[in-house]
């Protein structure tokens, strides 16, 4: 047999060896107290211990304003198809979109997108 298969073999024997010794500890709980100050065995960590504990709160807010964002961009892309060109003003009231129109006839246009866009159950 060569040397270095010789080698590997026995160093996989020797982590198979030590790796038993760290779990006996943990699976058999009569070990001798020496063994297991010797060997502590393995540590489960906070997840499996059960203690933690984890809560998420959502900025409604935030939450507000992104989805009308994501609104505006869509009311934007339905124009954009009609070749209207509508552009987005910065409003004092972060709960409304301002948006300035090249005529008043696109106001029609504007409805039928919107309406197109709630029977679509693109947006409530």
């Amino acid at each position: 047999m060569n040397t270095t298969l010789k080698l590997k073999v026995g160093m996989l024997f020797a982590v198979i060896f030590f790796s038993i010794m760290t779990i006996i500890p943990s699976l058999h709980k009569g070990t001798a107290g020496w063994w297991e100050k010797a060997v502590p065995g393995l540590k489960l960590g906070l997840d499996l211990q059960g203690g933690m504990h984890l809560v998420l709160r959502v900025d409604l807010d935030k939450a507000v304003e992104n989805s009308l964002a994501f609104a505006a961009r869509d009311l934007k892309e339905g124009l954009a198809e009609r070749n209207i060109s509508a552009v987005q003003l910065d409003s004092p009231d972060p709960t409304q979109i301002i948006l300035t129109l090249p005529n008043t006839g696109a106001v029609d246009t504007i409805n039928e997108v919107i309406k197109e866009s709630r029977i679509a159950g693109d947006r409530p």
